[in-house]
């Protein structure tokens, strides 16, 4: 079975783990993939800022904002996959860690149909009506447009 993790670093995704491990992955033809997402500052929210900053060094403030995501990332994927060591303990489990630049639910979602995943797992935020409609819901749209089976943790 190939199960793709995705994590953003958040306790919701920590518990996403947990539950993973949980579920004892303990054939020799199971792969582990971590994936983790950072958003890129879009063409939008670039002009945005020039326009309404005009004495700032925009490249530079939009190339530090990528770079600090990044490093968060890293650091999510390296979280990650120390929980999965320390509460599996599985010496025949192949892990496989991917940082990834773009909209956090179509790169999950394409990950998981380059990769072949059997199984998703993710946590979920919780959020409300209001909250999801405004800041969008990455859960939402990997359920809805992913290639295998779900599986949403909520904390």
């Amino acid at each position: 079975m190939k199960i793709l993790i995705a994590t953003d670093g958040s306790d919701y995704s920590r518990q996403a783990i947990k539950t993973a491990c949980d579920m004892k992955f303990s054939s020799k033809n199971n792969s582990i993939e971590i994936i983790s997402v950072f958003n890129e500052v879009s063409y939008f929210e670039q002009v945005a800022f020039a326009v309404t900053e005009p004495y700032a060094n925009a490249a530079e403030y939009f190339y530090e904002i990528e770079r600090i995501g990044k490093n968060q990332a890293v650091e999510n994927v390296k979280t990650a996959e120390t929980l999965i060591h320390e509460r599996m303990k599985n010496p025949h489990l192949n892990m496989t860690t991917k940082i990834v630049k773009g909209s956090p639910g179509r790169e999950i979602v394409e990950e998981a149909e380059r990769w072949d995943a059997d199984l998703i797992i993710m946590g979920s935020h919780g959020y409300g009506f209001w909250k999801r409609a405004y800041l969008g819901s990455t859960s939402d749209k990997v359920i809805h447009y992913a290639p295998c089976s779900v599986l949403i943790i909520r904390k």
